[in-house]
C-alpha cells in the first residue's frame, strides 16, 4: 500500500460570525449526495450546470483510485448519520485569545493513496469537532475553496467541486489542473444550494478562488488544455494549460 497523503485547502481558517451553526441531530445537518440536491430543485438560470461536479471525469490511465478508509480511529463515524465518514482532524494547538467561529476544510488524497475518511466540505470547531459535512461520495472529485462569502449582503458558503488532475489516475494535462465538468456551488445559511456556476465555452472551472462581487457577480479563474510544441524553447511536445480571468453575468434575485 502506498503512501498515505492527505492534502488540506484551508481557505478559511475562523468565521467570525457564525451563522453557520450546530444542528440538534448528531451535530449534523443532513447531507445528500449533490445530484440529489440539485435534482429535486427546479432548473433554471441559477442551476446552471447539468452535472456540476457530481460525476467523475474518466481517467485516461485506467489506474483505479482506492476508495477512502472508513474503518479507522482516524476517521468519525455516527449512529444517526451512518453515511458520513469525515477524517478526525487533531488540533495541537488552541491558545487563549483565538479568535472565534470555526475552522473549514477541504480534505483530499492523491489518487494512488487511499485517504482516511471522505472526500467533502468539512467545518470544525476550534477542537477539531465537527459542525458540518458534505462528501462528495466519490475518491475522484474533491473540493476546494471552501469558504464564506457575501451574496446580495447574505452570508453563503461557497467552494469548488469537481475531478482534480492527480497522476496515476490522471495524467492527461498538468497536474493540479482541473478536468471538465467542475463548477463553483452556493449554499444559503440551511447548507442548501441555491446556485451554481461554471465556466463556458470550452473552459474548465479552475479550483483556485472564486470571488464573488458587491455587484452580484464572481470573478474566477478557468483553464484550457491546448496542444503546444515546446522543443523550439527547449521544453517538451505536451499540452499546457492556459489560464484566464472570467466573470459571470449579473446573478438573478431569488
Amino acid at each position: 500500500m502506498g503512501r498515505f497523503t492527505i492534502v488540506f485547502f484551508l481557505s478559511l481558517s475562523f468565521f467570525f460570525t457564525p451563522l453557520f451553526a450546530k444542528t440538534d441531530h448528531a451535530i449534523f445537518s443532513k447531507s445528500e449526495a449533490p445530484s440529489s440536491e440539485i435534482s429535486n430543485k427546479k432548473r433554471g438560470d441559477d442551476l446552471k450546470c447539468p452535472t456540476c461536479g457530481t460525476v467523475p471525469f474518466p481517467s485516461n490511465t485506467g489506474n483505479v483510485t482506492p476508495n477512502p478508509i472508513i474503518d479507522s480511529s482516524k476517521v468519525w463515524s455516527f449512529v444517526s448519520e451512518p453515511h458520513l465518514h469525515p477524517m478526525k482532524v487533531k488540533v495541537k494547538k488552541n491558545k487563549p485569545g483565538i479568535a472565534s467561529g470555526s475552522i473549514f476544510l477541504a480534505p483530499y488524497a492523491f489518487s494512488e493513496d487511499a485517504g482516511y475518511g471522505q472526500q467533502g466540505t468539512l467545518i470544525l470547531d476550534n477542537e477539531g469537532n465537527p459542525i458540518w459535512f458534505k462528501p462528495s461520495h466519490n475518491s475522484n472529485l474533491m473540493n476546494t475553496d471552501f469558504r464564506v462569502q457575501k451574496l446580495g449582503g447574505e452570508s453563503v458558503l461557497t467552494f469548488w467541486q469537481g475531478t482534480l488532475v492527480t497522476p496515476p489516475t490522471y495524467t492527461n494535462v498538468p497536474a493540479g489542473s482541473s478536468e471538465p465538468g467542475s463548477c463553483y456551488y452556493i449554499l444559503d445559511k440551511t447548507y442548501r444550494t441555491i446556485k451554481t456556476v461554471e465556466a463556458r465555452k470550452g473552459y474548465t472551472s479552475d479550483i483556485h478562488e472564486f470571488l464573488l462581487t458587491p455587484h452580484q457577480t464572481a470573478l474566477f479563474l478557468s483553464t484550457q488544455a491546448v496542444p503546444m510544441d515546446l522543443t523550439p524553447y527547449g521544453g517538451a511536445t505536451k499540452r499546457i494549460c492556459a489560464r484566464f480571468c472570467d466573470s459571470r453575468n449579473r446573478f438573478k434575485n431569488k
